[in-house]
């Protein structure tokens, strides 16, 4: 005979071997005859086992993964870059020289002056000259001769290559003279004053001068 045991759940378990015995004594013969039902009983049999299996709902929790947690290492360090600045470096600029505009000053007379006597003969003209930034580049000489009544012109120079101009005089005539200079930045100046002088008289005679 088999048998099968019902879970808790209701499910049915698979079944298992049973013998049932039932006894003389458990029929009873009457006038009328009545059955009497004995309800059979399980014996399990020695050895077995019951198989029958509760099941169990599993529910399932999803897990959720955990988060790593990032841990922020040392960071790098900057190496410092040396860099060397050369000195500067110095520029000299030359000042430009103010432009000479102005003309020098008057040459000053040395020989001959004031109203001497010369003998009669080559006489030279004399001066000395004047200061000047941008240096003297030539000479303007004026000569004049007295006239009876006034001075007039004689002679005229433009001497290049000294202080000094050389020249014949008439005998026996009163002279005078004057001198400018001009700069190499071309600037003219002023005359000096007239300086005057006498040339001797040669007597014909004794061929003295007097």
């Amino acid at each position: 005979m088999g048998l099968r045991a019902q879970n808790s759940a209701g499910a049915w378990g698979p079944y298992a071997e049973a013998i049932v015995t039932i006894g003389a004594s458990a029929i009873t013969p009457t006038g009328s005859p009545t059955a009497a039902r004995t309800e059979p009983t399980a014996t399990r049999p020695s050895g077995a086992t019951s198989t029958a299996t509760r099941f169990v709902t599993a529910t399932r929790t999803p897990v959720r993964p955990s988060t790593p947690t990032r841990t922020p290492g040392p960071l790098p360090q900057a190496t410092p870059t040396w860099t060397r600045t050369p000195p500067p470096t110095a520029t000299f600029t030359r000042s430009p020289t103010p432009g000479d505009t102005q003309g020098p000053g008057a040459p000053t007379q040395i020989s001959p002056i004031g109203g001497v006597l010369v003998q009669c003969g080559q006489t030279n003209l004399i001066w000395r000259a004047p200061s000047d930034p941008s240096g003297i580049r030539d000479y303007d000489v004026e000569l004049q001769r007295w006239a009876g009544r006034s001075y007039v012109a004689d002679k005229a120079w433009n001497n290049q290559g000294g202080n000094s101009v050389s020249f014949a005089p008439a005998c026996g005539t009163d002279y005078r003279w004057r001198v400018s200079a001009t700069d190499n930045a071309g600037n003219v100046g002023s005359w000096s004053g007239y300086q005057t002088f006498s040339v001797a008289t040669i007597s014909r005679g004794a061929g003295s001068a007097k």
